[in-house]
C-alpha cells in the first residue's frame, strides 16, 4: 500500500494543486514532482518569468511565497509502477477537513488524471461555501 505525503501549506495558502498520488520518485525521496522529467516545476517557474533552482526545499519557498499549496487527492492507495490508470483501492484525503483547517482557498486545481471510467474523487468549495 503507496501512503501520500503531508500537504505543502501554510497561512499564506490561496490556491491548493491536487495531484492524485505521487510517483514512486517523489514517495522514496518524500518530494512533490521530484522526478527530473516531471514538468511540473519548470511550468509553475515559467508563470513568473522564473527558472526553478535545483533545491527542492527552494522550489517549495516559491511556490508557498506566491500563495500555492500542494497535496494529493489520495492519502493510499495500490498502484504498479507510477501511472493514475493502474491506481486501485483507493483512499481519499480528507479534503474536507483540509479546507476547514486551512480557509481563505479561493481556488482548487488538480493535476490528477482521471481514469475512464471514474468520476472525480473531489469536489472543492470557494471558502464561503465552508464557512
Amino acid at each position: 500500500m503507496l501512503r501520500s505525503m503531508p500537504p505543502v501549506a501554510d497561512d499564506r495558502s490561496r490556491v491548493v494543486i491536487l495531484g492524485s498520488m505521487p510517483g514512486r520518485e517523489s514517495l522514496e525521496k518524500r518530494q512533490y514532482y521530484a522526478r527530473k522529467q516531471n514538468s511540473f516545476w519548470r511550468i509553475v517557474h515559467a508563470l513568473y518569468d522564473d527558472v526553478p533552482s535545483d533545491g527542492y526545499e527552494d522550489r517549495v519557498d516559491f511556490v508557498r511565497q506566491r500563495g500555492m499549496a500542494l497535496w494529493d487527492v489520495l492519502c493510499q492507495c495500490e498502484r504498479e509502477g507510477s501511472s493514475d490508470s493502474s491506481i486501485t483501492n483507493e483512499e481519499v484525503n480528507d479534503l474536507e477537513r483540509f479546507f476547514l483547517d486551512h480557509r481563505g482557498y479561493a481556488t482548487c486545481s488538480s493535476t490528477a488524471r482521471r481514469r475512464p471510467g471514474r468520476s472525480s474523487s473531489f469536489v472543492c468549495h470557494p471558502t464561503s461555501e465552508c464557512d
